[in-house]
């Protein structure tokens, strides 16, 4: 009964899983990739065998692998948790090399006294184009423009508006 009962859990996570339009990728504190579903095949280009037991900073550009590796050990160590429980948005890379952005979100969680992490990663590419391409018009506008959020605080401003008004836009936001 206990072997069934396992069987079906098993069987029900994987179906979440792999079911999820995100990538969602385990592993343990030593950085081995212990899950990996089919929605991170098709963002990173590694296949599942490709990748289990494999590092998990081979899809970590270059240049963020120090911290995350001290992240790991600081959260291993029982120190303080920075990202986890939050969702960040960072780099990633591909098996190609190409490097992308990305959200992600992370949970840790413990089976038999072992620590393992779980990342929600979600390609936020086209996100970031369509921010560059408000952010690009707002600056050629011929305007001064401010935008302001349900608050009443400045959230942005183009260069027009700091000529008008002669104050920087590190004055102006907020």
């Amino acid at each position: 009964k206990v072997r069934m009962a396992l069987r079906e859990s098993e069987a029900k996570f994987r179906s979440v899983m792999e079911s999820a339009i995100d990538a969602i990728i385990s592993a343990d504190t030593e950085g081995k990739i212990r899950s990996w579903n089919s929605a991170a095949t098709e963002l990173f280009g590694y296949t599942e065998s490709e990748v289990l037991n494999e590092c998990i900073e081979l899809i970590i550009p270059e240049r963020f692998r120090k911290s995350h590796e001290e992240g790991i050990h600081r959260v291993s160590s029982g120190g303080p948790v920075h990202v986890i429980g939050k969702t960040v948005e960072l780099a990633a890379i591909r098996k190609n090399g190409t490097e992308f952005p990305v959200e992600l979100s992370l949970a840790t969680w413990f089976l038999d006294d072992e620590r393992y992490y779980t990342g929600i990663i979600r390609d936020i590419s086209e996100r970031k184009q369509a921010e560059q391409t408000f952010q690009d018009l707002l600056e050629s506008a011929p305007d001064a423009m401010v935008v302001i959020n349900e608050t009443g605080t400045i959230v942005l401003v183009n260069a027009q508006l700091e000529r008008l008004v002669d104050y920087s836009r590190e004055e102006l936001l907020g």
